[in-house]
C-alpha cells in the first residue's frame, strides 16, 4: 500500500515539474525567440524603415 502511494506521488510531482518546465520553456520561446515579441517588434520596426528609405527614393 505504501510502495503504491510513493509511486503515485512520485509520477504526480514528475508530472509537475515537466508541465513547469515547459510552462517555462513556452513562455520564453514566446518572449525572447526570433519569433517572439521582440522579433516581431524588429521585424516591425525594420519594415517601416525600409518602406521610408524606398519611398524617399521613389520621391527624389
Amino acid at each position: 500500500m505504501q510502495m503504491d502511494i510513493k509511486r503515485k506521488l512520485k509520477r504526480q510531482a514528475k508530472k509537475q515539474a515537466i508541465s513547469k518546465g515547459l510552462k517555462i520553456i513556452v513562455t520564453l520561446a514566446i518572449t525572447y525567440g526570433p519569433g517572439g515579441i521582440i522579433g516581431k517588434i524588429l521585424k516591425i520596426v525594420g519594415s517601416k524603415w525600409v518602406i521610408g528609405y524606398f519611398t524617399k527614393r521613389m520621391v527624389k
